[in-house]
């Protein structure tokens, strides 16, 4: 079974045994699971668990943009 970050026109959906992930599986096989704090609100979930990206990281990905306040 493959995985990848995305999978595309999901077919299945379901839920790890004690609640904690989010599965996904397309029609090829291709899965990707996720914490079930993030199908929520992704950018609160991430805010709470790991913070705003360092402005160090902003300019190196995404240099030239202004810096969004992520996490107010």
């Amino acid at each position: 079974m493959g995985t990848s970050s995305l999978v595309s026109d999901p077919v299945l959906a379901s839920f790890s045994p004690d609640g904690g992930l989010i599965a996904l599986m397309d029609s090829s096989g291709d899965t990707v699971a996720w914490p079930e704090w993030l199908g929520a609100s992704p950018r609160q979930a991430l805010c709470e668990q790991v913070g705003p990206p360092p402005s160090y990281e902003w300019s190196k990905y995404a240099s030239g943009e202004p810096e969004p306040d992520m996490c107010p």
